[in-house]
This record gives structure tokens, sequence and C-alpha cells, in this order.
């Protein structure tokens, strides 16, 4: 069964709406393939549906194959048109662009004032934190082990990511809410996809 849509969320198939795609998708027992101009990725795999680079107004051609194709066609269908988490941007209208500030360079002799560069308009008083990255170690000779030990090792490093990753998503879940936290979702469930671990 095939059926033509149009991605209609703001952003296109990227990584949120894109993890909702798949979520759906594999609450599916049938194949779910979609084609975007001459691509063609797993509708399971979030790491293989983001190759497609699907963007606002774009169209996927929908393919399911199995038992339960219509009702997964149905249920993708309707996930596409209501933007797929996103909204589809209808009636939205974006802000008016504030002008930028015209940065005015005085020449001070203050061997205690440092100027940085101005991610926002505005003043800035305290104390300064230069951060440098720290030198990373890298064995000049690696042996690979058998592919057993390489599997154990890919497990146990898949592990550590995820536990970070939760990590960092509790963190911004309390500064930022869960919202902005969500993008850690879609990262775990990167290190989660068939087609990245298998």
């Amino acid at each position: 069964m095939e059926v033509e849509l149009v991605i209609q969320n703001r952003t296109g198939l990227h990584a949120r709406p894109a993890r909702e795609f798949v979520n759906l998708a594999k609450t599916f027992q049938c194949d779910i393939r979609v084609k975007h101009d001459a691509k063609k990725a797993n509708g399971k795999s979030l790491v293989s549906l983001l190759t497609l680079a699907v963007k606002r107004g774009s169209t996927i051609r929908l393919e399911a194959q199995g038992a339960d194709e219509a009702a997964a066609v149905a249920a993708l269908t309707a996930a596409v048109h209501a933007g797929l988490g996103e909204g589809t941007g209808e009636g939205e209208v974006a802000a008016p662009a504030q002008p930028a500030a015209v940065a005015v360079r005085q020449a001070v002799d203050d061997p205690r004032l440092r100027r940085g560069v101005a991610a926002s308009p505005g003043l800035a008083v305290g104390p300064i934190h230069h951060l440098r990255a720290p030198r990373t170690a890298v064995a000049s000779e690696v042996i690979a082990g058998s592919p057993a030990e390489e599997r154990a090792r890919l497990t146990t490093a898949l592990a550590a990511a995820r536990r970070e990753l939760g990590v960092i998503r509790e963190r911004l879940v309390h500064r930022a809410g869960a919202a902005e936290a969500a993008i850690f979702d879609v990262h775990v469930e990167i290190l989660e996809d068939p087609e990245l671990v298998s």
C-alpha cells in the first residue's frame, strides 16, 4: 500500500518529528519505507529517515507492506497531516525581526577589560571564565579484539552514552523544561537505532 504525503510542519522531517514518525511506525508489524526524491529509507529507523533530508513542503511516498499496512498508513498519514508533534504552522505569523544593535568600539587602555563577541544586545559585567578544551590523548595504535569483544565494547559504550545523555537531559529539564530536553530523547533513539548498531 502506498500514499504520497506533503510534509507540513515548519522545519521539515528533522530530529523530533522524525522521531515521532519512527516511534509510531514501530507500533506496526508491517514493513514501512519512505521515499523522497531518489532516496529510500526504513520508516522504523531514525538514522535512515534523517538521511532523506526532507524539508517543509516536500512530498514523500509512504510504502507499507504487511498484515496491518492499512492501519499503519492511516495512522502515519494522520500524524504527518498534524505536523508530527510540531503542528503545521498554519496561521502562525513570525515576529518581526528587530534591527541589530551597532557595536561601537572604544579604545580603552584598561588591562582588566576584555572584549568578547556579543551573543545578544546589552551589557555584561562580571567575572570571565576562559574555556579551554582539554587535550585528548589518542592511542596511535589500537588493536581490535575479536568480534565478540568488540561487540561487548560497543554495548558498554552505548550504555555509558545512554547514562550520560540521561543526566544531561535531566539537567536541562530543570533548567529549560521537558520540551527543550526532548532532543536528548532523540539522541538516545539514535543510539538504539537498528541501522546503526546492527
